[in-house]
């Protein structure tokens, strides 16, 4: 309720999901933790999720035969950790099993991204029994719609593919994390800039392209050259409607590009952008449950979710004004 965890005597309606209640082959623990620095609540099988790890010495030759291996042994710091570990919820499963089509689920999806941080090798996107059916299941309301959604929680861990100078600008082609959806990451590329020789904190502005475009070098000097920081998004354009997605401008072979992992919010997927029925990588797996009206199924909002995190990417750099943030869309000719 409310983005926790709660006994099921507290809670109204049908469950999210179910795990099984003892260990069964393939399964691991997935428990409640709440970080006591913070109060946020997490759903992990990851027991040191907020513990402190450094690297340990063991002193092992490098000419051991498992070397490599004990040089990335890390210690936990439990004297130093703000971890309250509430509960052991059950047990997940590492691989979905085939036999039971749609009833199964990552634990990302089912319970969302303010309880599941981004996995990681001990923090893993576990299948769980999800629930979903029923009217209360799909957003009524925009506030619905984005109630678990907070842009800012998670890290961008941004890329800097590569940075250069040019008109009295600073352009880098970068990469930031938009998410994890079914359990595997979704990046997006772009282009950021801003003046070589600006002075205080600069109102940046993001730039969002057309279906058929790009990340535009063009737009971010056109921005920077009037004194703004600026970020021109590559949420994964492609004119013909088949992949790959176009390339930001001045990308090089072998450069990384947006890469949506399970999703697909592009052409590649959708009948056009025109239509609002899902595609066969949409946000869930099963189209009926919840049902093809449930507004997370249309690309729109995961290109929104990318979108979002675009201004994230601007608020954390250093020489922005977080507080002046804007908007242009082009060739939508839509600005804010």
């Amino acid at each position: 309720l409310d983005g926790r965890v709660v006994d099921p005597a507290a809670a109204q309606g049908s469950s999210t999901f179910e795990l099984y209640a003892k260990p069964v082959p393939g399964s691991l623990p997935v428990f409640l933790l709440e970080d006591t620095a913070t109060g946020r609540e997490v759903v992990t099988t990851d027991p040191y999720r907020f513990v402190p790890q450094e690297p340990l010495d063991l002193g092992v030759p490098a000419d051991h035969p498992h070397h490599d291996y004990y040089a990335q042994v890390k210690g936990i710091a439990l004297d130093r950790h703000t971890t309250k570990w509430k509960r052991l919820l059950g047990y997940g499963l590492r691989a979905k099993l085939d036999q039971d089509g749609d009833r199964f689920q990552p634990v990302s999806l089912a319970a969302g991204p303010q309880l599941f941080p981004v996995a990681d090798a001990h923090h893993v996107d576990v299948w769980v029994q999800a629930h979903r059916s029923g009217a209360a299941a799909v957003p009524q309301s925009v506030e619905e719609l984005w109630a678990d959604f907070d842009p800012r929680r998670d890290p961008l861990e941004t890329e800097v593919i590569r940075e250069w100078r040019e008109d009295g600008g600073v352009f880098r082609h970068v990469r930031f994390l938009v998410g994890t959806f079914k359990g595997k990451p979704a990046r997006m590329a772009a282009i950021y800039g801003f003046p070589e020789r600006a002075e205080g904190k600069l109102p940046a502005v993001m730039h969002i392209h057309g279906g058929g475009q790009r990340g535009s070098l063009a737009e971010v000097k056109f921005m920077v050259q009037r004194g703004y920081a600026a970020l021109s998004v590559n949420w994964g354009g492609r004119g013909g409607g088949d992949g790959p997605f176009n390339a930001v401008d001045g990308a090089q072979p072998g450069d990384p590009n947006t890469d949506w992992g399970a999703v697909d919010p592009s052409q590649c997927n959708v009948s056009g952008y025109g239509s609002l029925l899902p595609g066969p990588l949409q946000f869930f797996e099963d189209h009926e449950q919840p049902p093809k009206s449930d507004p997370r199924n249309n690309n729109w909002y995961l290109l929104t979710l990318g979108c979002r995190r675009g201004l994230t990417f601007l608020e954390q750099q250093p020489e922005v004004d977080p507080a002046r943030l804007g908007i242009r869309v082009v060739p939508l000719r839509a600005e804010a």
